[in-house]
């Protein structure tokens, strides 16, 4: 299986690591939630409630971080892509209410959130910036110091990052 999925309150942990987990609640048609690894750079950002881009089978989707652990049980699970939100769209108590909807309506985790949530704040993005396959040095031969940020930046997120989130990194438009 490409993914890691959990469900309910179960312990997530690994002994001997310190990394980052996420339990989180994709808007598809299924009542899993799934979890995923925090690469370093994210763990600041990490809070109940924010939304995060995730890989899913052959897709990058938008979650919703239901829980934040310092382990996991699971061999392997995928790293979160980025983070969309820069505040909580709902806190501990708030999700907790929408957990009791989702059991009390039968209706899958991800989609009670995408629907009790406000309009609007769903995450589109068709540009995205990938790096290389395979290249280290990114074949810099005379290149401009913006250009060389932009190639550190992109270096950083080998998944890829999307064009409006290098941009608010750059502080552009």
């Amino acid at each position: 299986m490409t993914r890691q999925q959990a469900s309910g309150n179960s312990t997530i942990e690994i002994k001997g690591t310190n990394r980052m987990f996420v339990r989180v609640a994709v808007n598809i048609a299924s009542d899993k939630t799934f979890i995923y690894a925090v690469p370093d750079r994210f763990e600041k950002g990490i809070a109940t409630g924010k939304r995060v881009l995730v890989p899913l089978e052959k897709r990058r989707l938008p979650g919703y971080i239901l829980e934040a652990a310092p382990a996991s049980s699971f061999e392997n699970p995928k790293d979160i892509i980025d983070i969309i939100d820069t505040e909580p769209l709902f806190n501990e108590d708030d999700l907790k209410f929408y957990q009791w909807v989702s059991r009390y309506y039968i209706y899958p985790p991800g989609k009670t959130l995408s629907e009790i949530l406000p309009g609007g704040i769903d995450f589109k993005s068709n540009r995205w910036i990938t790096p290389a396959k395979g290249k280290t040095d990114h074949g810099r031969v005379d290149i401009c110091p913006f250009h060389e940020r932009i190639m550190d930046i992109v270096t950083d997120f080998p998944d890829g990052i999307p064009l409006n989130r290098l941009k608010h990194i750059l502080g552009k438009k």
